[in-house]
């Protein structure tokens, strides 16, 4: 429900105040895909710069947002919180094993499985099945 109003309130934004067409307000207000926006925005006679535009804005905004974000939702405390760097000189045999083991059987079942984006989401998909506690 709240995607629904949020994207309402950008499409009056962007039609009344933004002074978009139609077609671009909605595109450009809408949740997705760049591609897809963009794609369907032009073939309803929208402008897909301007849509492109919003649209990467958007994600952009998100992903700088998130880090900020989630730690005060979730209740931790954000002051304090140190990241864990490990160096490279660090990494031993078995860590390039598992790692490699991972690409080749996530590359594997991304092509049986007929993933989108199979040769990301599959070592990817291992990956997270590997490190399933």
């Amino acid at each position: 429900m709240f995607i629904v109003a949020a994207s309402a309130l950008g499409y009056i934004y962007f039609w009344r105040v933004a002074g978009f067409d139609h077609p671009t307000a909605f595109f450009s207000a809408m949740p997705g895909g760049v591609v897809d926006m963009v794609t369907l925005g032009l073939e309803r006679g929208g402008d897909e710069k301007k849509i492109a535009l919003v649209q990467t804005t958007r994600i952009i905004l998100v992903a700088l947002s998130l880090p900020f974000l989630i730690p005060s939702v979730a209740g931790g405390a954000p002051h304090g919180t140190r990241v864990a760097f490990v160096p490279l000189a660090s990494f031993c045999v078995k860590d390039v094993v598992w790692f490699s083991a991972a690409v080749l059987l996530g590359v594997v079942a991304g092509r049986l499985l007929r993933l989108p984006a199979r040769y990301l989401l599959g070592p990817m998909s291992a990956s997270a099945i590997m490190h399933w506690d």
